[in-house]
């Protein structure tokens, strides 16, 4: 049994007991939880902002793998020279050729880099305008139905049970699918 993945559990469970919240959670309060993640997964706007990601991912890795491309076929002209000139009489043609590949090197990790850093920063961008919606979402469904705690059972294992009749995550899917916000398109670039 793996005592790590219990513990943040028992202990939420003890500070409950322990503080005076068991006589609040007899008098009728309501407990739900929500798989905030499977919604971001599965809804429509996710769905959408994921395929942008994808086109945009596809179109920086043509441009990176072609910096790259490029990077390999100096190195091998390199290696070619190598073998075939004269250490002597080849080496202002060689320093030229090693200096030609270490700034194509140089040129490919920036490009990499940057595409990463773009991407990062559209799939925060886009999660962030999704999740808003969700939130709203999540708050009429809390307020529709009086729930006092609300968990997120994606979260770090804390939640290890749960009754289904408690998890209103396909309520939520369905307020924000009905929705359906169109992801802006984020960050620089295309």
């Amino acid at each position: 049994m793996n005592f790590r993945r219990i513990a943040p559990a028992v202990a939420i469970l003890a500070a409950i007991l322990s503080s005076g919240y068991t006589a609040a959670f007899a008098d009728g309060s309501r407990i739900a939880v929500i798989d905030v993640a499977r919604i971001l997964n599965e809804s429509e706007a996710g769905k959408v902002a994921k395929k942008k990601l994808e086109i945009r991912f596809d179109e920086l890795k043509v441009g990176v793998e072609s910096k790259k491309d490029e990077a390999q076929k100096l190195k091998d002209e390199l290696d070619k020279l190598k073998v075939l000139m004269d250490k002597d009489k080849g080496k202002g043609k060689l320093k030229e050729k090693e200096e030609r590949f270490a700034a194509k090197v140089a040129e490919y990790e920036k490009a990499r880099q940057e595409a990463e850093k773009e991407m990062q920063g559209r799939q925060a961008d886009m999660g962030r305008d999704i999740l808003k919606v969700v939130e709203a979402k999540v708050m009429i469904v809390v307020t529709e139905e009086k729930i006092d705690l609300l968990l997120d059972s994606a979260q770090a294992n804390v939640v290890l049970h749960v009754s289904p009749s408690l998890d209103i995550t396909n309520k939520v899917l369905d307020l924000v699918n009905k929705e359906n916000p169109a992801p802006k398109e984020a960050g620089s670039g295309k």
